[in-house]
């Protein structure tokens, strides 16, 4: 049931919430994050924090009550032909797929993106057998617009399906 859920923008005192997830989140699916485990235990406490205030980004923690089971993020892309926001980092404890608590995460970004000013554009992308990412995406009516070669944090190299979002 949806009342039990709740997100929220995370804050600087929730670092460690954040860099636990996140880390679990590159752990579990390196071959899908560009990031890795290796670097994400690296960092110290100011990154994480850094992160959560910085004015050009916005780190959404999903709960369960009081349980914390996911994160996604928003991240204003300067140096794109448009003023943009990339969507990503998104990350859901195995027990809770399926549910359509996407839809969570993708109201919370796509809100804060059109509250920044002079935005105009959102995109996201997924790897190309993640089909799961893409339904959600599609329900949000995100378009294609390219495909791009990546590097995964595995180092595994794959095609990255991108889409956008006129707003």
């Amino acid at each position: 049931m949806d009342s039990d859920y709740n997100i929220r923008q995370l804050g600087s005192d929730d670092w460690q919430l954040f860099r636990e997830m996140r880390l679990r989140a590159v752990t579990e699916f390196s071959n899908y994050f560009l990031d890795n485990a290796a670097n994400c235990a690296a960092r110290d406490e100011a990154f994480w924090r850094d992160m959560l205030t910085n004015k050009d980004c916005a780190i959404f923690g999903l709960f369960d009550g009081d349980t914390h089971i996911g994160i996604t993020g928003a991240f204003r892309w300067k140096e794109s032909r448009e003023d943009t926001v990339i969507l990503g980092m998104s990350y859901l404890v195995k027990d809770y797929r399926g549910r359509g608590l996407s839809r969570l995460f993708y109201e919370a970004r796509i809100n804060w993106a059109k509250e920044q000013e002079g935005i105009n554009r959102i995109t996201v992308s997924h790897r190309e057998e993640n089909a799961a990412s893409k339904a959600a995406n599609q329900n949000f009516g995100f378009t294609y617009y390219e495909t791009g070669e990546v590097t995964f944090g595995d180092g595994s190299t794959g095609q990255d399906i991108r889409y956008e979002l006129k707003i």
